[in-house]
Parts: structure tokens; C-alpha cells; sequence
């Protein structure tokens, strides 16, 4: 599902790349690493904020 969306998004914004719409199944090697290193990026950030959030919350209330 992810990345379908992430197809559907450069196909939206990037108008030469709907003319090549067929193709957008098979997609490149790094187009595919660059999706999970973005996905990644996102779930990282979120895990590091509520890990430190939870450490706040430690820190306050011994």
C-alpha cells in the first residue's frame, strides 16, 4: 500500500512520469530503496520522539 501511494504521488506531481504509467509496476532497484529509507526516516523519527517523550515523562514523575 505504501508504495502504490508513493507511485500515485510522483505520478500526481511529476507530469512526465504519468505517461509512463504501465510501468510504474516494475519499479528500479533504487526507487524501491529509496521508499523504505523515507519509510524508515518517518517510523525512526516517530520512535525517537515517543522514546523521548517517555523519558520526559520518567524524568517528572519519579
Amino acid at each position: 500500500m505504501y508504495m502504490e501511494s508513493i507511485v500515485e504521488v510522483e505520478a500526481t506531481f511529476v507530469p512526465w512520469r504519468g505517461t509512463s504509467r504501465p510501468r510504474a509496476k516494475r519499479l528500479k532497484p533504487w526507487k524501491v530503496f529509496r521508499n523504505y529509507a523515507i519509510f524508515t526516516a518517518i517510523v525512526g523519527m516517530i520512535l525517537a520522539f515517543w522514546a523521548a517523550f517517555v523519558a520526559g515523562l520518567m524524568l517528572l514523575l519519579p
